[in-house]
């Protein structure tokens, strides 16, 4: 057996009872005050230079030392404002000094709005993913939502649900990825009569949220996107929208994106029907029947050639693939 062996033997045995007296190490105790771990049947020290892998903490232990506390002050970073710091006062378990410090702590961060904030980033998150939205969308929502929290007058009262409708609406619209009010009711479960108020409020408190720039042709993508349509046909649906628009002036923007995405598709070779696409963009399909008549009528001058031809090419994909499956 070479030295390394008989080191690595040592060191098992040290780790298994003490070298002085035999105790077990099991029962040795850890004082990471100083390092050491010691075999509280003859005081030898078995390890020294330990690591205390503990969390920090400051004690509040009551001077009187008789309660039992040890409520510990911790500061972390806040998960809800990126790059700022909060603090959090825990009494522990069975404690009852330390619980007023606690529900001290908590009522003025209460009072500063941290509470609300909280809330509204949480609903945020829940939104999003029901939205299936970019993290962009995520990161200008609470931008929003804080902006507005710091303006707002207190005597303002709004339902936190259809505020953060009304913030999410802004936000994609921001990020160029628009959802119409009846699109995020219809996901998130708030009626959209009461984002819509909420979005009036909002404008009211931050009037750089009023000037709209965004445009129909930006609700095509989602609308393809819940439809099941390739990225192609999205881009070539955005080009007929813009090219609709010139002859439907007045029609909702809802029902000018839908009934594009139905030409498109129908001369891709993918044609939905009219129920499914009116589900799509949350509207009437008795509407977008109605519409798309108008929309038949001015095909030529919507569908150029360039669009003509590529639509005629995904049609022509689109049958063989069918042929080939059958």
């Amino acid at each position: 057996m070479d030295e390394q062996e008989l080191n690595d033997l040592d060191l098992k045995i040290e780790q298994v009872a003490c070298q002085n007296c035999g105790f077990p190490f099991d029962n040795f105790i850890e004082d990471f005050a100083h390092g050491d771990s010691v075999c509280p049947n003859c005081a030898c020290v078995a390890r020294d230079r330990l690591i205390d892998l503990t969390a920090e903490k400051r004690s509040f232990r009551d001077a009187t030392g008789t309660s039992g506390n040890d409520p510990s002050r911790t500061s972390k970073v806040d998960d809800n404002s990126p790059g700022s710091l909060s603090t959090s006062i825990s009494a522990g378990r069975g404690a009852k000094g330390g619980v007023g410090i606690a529900v001290l702590h908590n009522r003025v961060t209460k009072a500063a709005g941290q509470q609300k904030l909280s809330e509204g980033y949480s609903l945020i998150e829940q939104y999003s993913s029901t939205l299936n939205v970019s993290q962009n969308v995520v990161a200008i929502a609470r931008e929003t939502f804080a902006s507005f929290e710091r303006k707002r007058t207190k005597t303002m009262r709004l339902k936190l649900d259809s505020l953060i409708g009304a913030i999410m609406h802004i936000a994609c619209k921001k990020a160029g990825a628009t959802r119409t009010f009846k699109d995020i009711s219809g996901h998130i479960g708030v009626p959209s009569k009461h984002i819509t108020e909420a979005y009036k409020n909002v404008k009211n408190i931050l009037p750089n949220e009023k000037k709209n720039t965004s445009s129909v042709a930006d609700l095509v993508p989602q609308i393809c996107i819940d439809l099941g349509l390739p990225h192609k046909v999205r881009m070539l649906a955005q080009e007929v929208t813009i090219q609709a628009q010139k002859h439907l002036e007045g029609k909702n923007p809802s029902t000018i994106a839908a009934v594009s995405i139905w030409l498109t598709a129908k001369e891709a070779g993918m044609e939905k029907s009219v129920k499914v696409i009116a589900e799509a963009a949350h509207i009437s399909h008795t509407t977008v029947r109605n519409v798309s008549k108008e929309l038949i009528n001015n095909q030529s001058s919507i569908i150029n050639d360039k669009m003509g031809q590529e639509l005629r090419k995904l049609a022509a994909t689109a049958n063989n693939t069918a042929s080939s499956g059958q």
